[in-house]
């Protein structure tokens, strides 16, 4: 119902949020934010899917010497990124 409500709005893809009011993923992908060099993305606490991409995406920001946080992202936090990008082995 999401995906149909964007693509209604003339977006391409939704955000899903949490009961809590927390990001979780989109319709059919994981979400991720890059803010001062550290990539953050939702926790799976979050009611997010562990996904095989989003794990190596993780990885490897990691053996770039990046930082990674897996946490409660906000609105705001969407925001204020410097970026944000999505995975999902289905979506491509």
């Amino acid at each position: 119902m999401a995906v149909m409500e964007a693509l209604n709005a003339g977006a391409q893809e939704a955000v899903c949020m949490s009961r809590e009011g927390y990001v979780a993923e989109c319709t059919g992908d994981n979400i991720f934010v890059v803010k001062d060099r550290v990539v953050k993305t939702p926790h799976p606490s979050c009611g997010i899917l562990k996904g095989i991409t989003r794990d190596a995406v993780i990885q490897l920001a990691r053996e770039m010497g990046l930082e990674v946080e897996e946490g409660h992202l906000t609105r705001y936090d969407l925001y204020t990124a410097d970026e944000i990008f999505l995975t999902g082995t289905a979506a491509e």
